[in-house]
């Protein structure tokens, strides 16, 4: 009995902690269910990178319960039918005792690294997944064709995954990794796309600079679709930019000042999310313009930073009268420095499904803070997350990943579903 009163205690408090209101600024509810995604065995706390269609989860352990537990990453699996939802760890290359997770594709492959050390660069190896062979672990740098299209190079990290083209079968991972110069220098951080097929690689090609021989060229932020395009951030010698690439032979389709352009994020549609400035924004697939995402709030508020983290491919035209596209990210409220998980939602007309504007051409879109939704537990359950953070990605089903803070302080992934 005393167990039970404990239990529903909990749930109590949980529920009272993250369920404060619905409708926000006139805009119409958002509701949500909210799951806690499981930790690996002595883990202490997590973060997620990627959700798929299918809603499976990959992610990140970031506190472990002692120094003799490897940091792994993980993918978890929802309930489908007869079978439960399960979390699994992916296994680190060997001699590389950790792992990450950074994207997992519509069939369930994960691109991550393997590690020595948690929290730095070296000492890493790009590390792809399977599904359903996570304990097998496949190293993209010992595949001979990676050193026949990139000689010289060790691929460090595998930022991002493709689904695979429904004709072909192939894939694209996107991955950054260190190439000796010819005058016997190492550059870090620099961006390679691989085509694949199954576990093997196809053909690979380093991503082209927007300048001419720089020094030391950097990437960061890489995301690939499944329509061959890569996005990203450059740093050269004098160049600052994100760019577009193509991503069958790494050339350079276009490039943006990053003073004004800092992309996060592109979904199937080659659209853009990410910040500008100290807003967030989203840019349609011509990248003709460049729409900023506020709190939609007035007074000092109103300038509150904003950032986009992902985006769902949905719209009305996909033949769902109720699919949305959304965008998630993150605000941080200039009057209290609190930071919260957010969500955008485009108002798109019903009959072009296209977004629509106002008289002077401004974007029309809701804001939501997250944890001022309508937020419930399901039942026979308990969550430890007592506030929402951040939004990391959404899916075309709605369902949304992100971080939120339990109340001993710690970070947990946790899954939001939508119930209208």
């Amino acid at each position: 009995m005393n167990r039970f009163r404990t239990l529903l205690l909990m749930t109590l408090i949980a529920l009272h902690t993250i369920v404060p209101a619905a409708a926000q600024n006139g805009t119409p509810a958002l509701s949500f269910q909210i799951t806690d995604i499981p930790l690996l065995t002595n883990a202490k706390a997590s973060v997620p990178e990627a959700i798929n269609s299918g809603g499976q989860v990959a992610g990140r352990t970031t506190q472990i319960a002692s120094s003799s537990t490897a940091y792994l990453g993980w993918v978890w699996t929802p309930a489908a039918g007869t079978s439960p939802a399960k979390i699994e760890s992916l296994a680190p290359l060997s001699g590389l005792p950790h792992s990450d997770a950074r994207d997992i594709n519509d069939v369930g492959i994960v691109a991550g690294t393997s590690h020595l050390y948690v929290n730095t660069s070296g000492n890493s190896r790009a590390t792809l997944w399977l599904k359903g062979q996570y304990a097998s672990p496949i190293d993209l740098n010992a595949d001979p064709l990676k050193q026949a299209f990139l000689p010289g190079w060790v691929l460090t990290e595998g930022r991002s995954v493709s689904n695979p083209d429904p004709t072909s079968g192939y894939y694209y991972v996107a991955c950054v990794g260190d190439f000796t110069n010819t005058d016997g220098t190492v550059k870090h951080f620099v961006g390679a796309v691989l085509t694949m097929q199954d576990k093997n690689i196809v053909s690979a090609a380093r991503l082209r600079y927007p300048e001419n021989n720089p020094i030391d060229p950097w990437n960061d932020s890489l995301v690939v679709n499944t329509a061959g395009r890569v996005s990203g951030v450059y740093l050269g010698d004098v160049v600052y930019a994100a760019c577009i690439w193509n991503a069958t032979d790494g050339s350079l389709a276009q490039a943006f000042d990053l003073q004004t352009l800092d992309p996060y994020a592109m979904n199937e549609d080659s659209i853009l999310v990410g910040q500008t400035g100290s807003f967030a924004f989203i840019s349609a697939p011509s990248y003709g313009t460049v729409d900023s995402l506020t709190t939609l709030l007035t007074g000092t508020d109103a300038g509150s930073t904003t950032i986009a983290y992902g985006s769902n491919n949905a719209t009305l035209s996909s033949g769902a009268p109720n699919m949305r596209r959304q965008i998630v990210g993150q605000v941080t409220y200039k009057t209290s420095s609190v930071r919260a998980a957010c969500l955008w939602q485009l108002q798109l007309d019903t009959v072009t499904a296209q977004p629509k504007r106002d008289a002077a051409g401004k974007l029309l879109y809701y804001f939501y803070d997250l944890n001022k939704c309508s937020i419930t537990i399901p039942s026979g359950t308990t969550v430890t997350v007592t506030r929402l953070v951040n939004a990391k990605g959404i899916n075309d089903s709605g369902w949304i990943i992100g971080s939120g803070t339990t109340k001993t302080g710690s970070n947990r992934a946790c899954l939001l579903k939508p119930t209208n």
